[in-house]
């Protein structure tokens, strides 16, 4: 549906609703218009009006934790791949290779995430079991 029939079709349902209602008081018997039945419906009303706002309320106070806690991780895995590769940094020219192909994953990663290609973010490139093993293979030259 377009975003101009839905709420189109909201406000023919509420001038139909509201004109329901002005046609069906006039059915009504004469008990059910005194003022302490029309309190009853006014309290009635606000207590639909309270729980309303109060479930939306909650409903964008749980979105805004998700999407902090989703801000959170992505700012974590950040931070891990600074502290990466500055501590493969360290490890002088024998980890340059292995810091290009952790680039070269990450770069890939991010294309993954923020692109277009749809086919590539259902099955994303792993970045390669040989960076584990090459980090692992890694002797540090001086003992600090």
């Amino acid at each position: 549906m377009s975003s101009v029939a839905i709420p189109a079709i909201v406000l023919a349902c509420c001038f139909g609703g509201g004109l329901l209602g002005i046609r069906s008081r006039l059915a009504l018997p004469a008990h059910h218009l005194n003022p302490d039945s029309k309190d009853l419906v006014h309290l009635c009303m606000g207590l639909v009006a309270t729980m309303t706002a109060l479930i939306l309320g909650l409903v964008t106070a749980s979105a805004k934790a998700t999407f902090d806690a989703e801000d959170q991780a992505i700012h974590t895995s950040a931070d891990n791949m600074v502290m990466l590769d500055r501590l493969l940094a360290g490890y002088g020219p024998e980890a340059q290779p292995l810091r290009a192909e952790i680039r070269e994953a990450l770069r890939r990663s991010i294309d993954v995430i923020w692109g277009d290609d749809v086919a590539t973010a259902a099955n994303p490139e792993p970045a390669g079991p040989g960076v584990l093993q090459g980090i692992l293979a890694l002797t540090p030259s001086t003992v600090a």
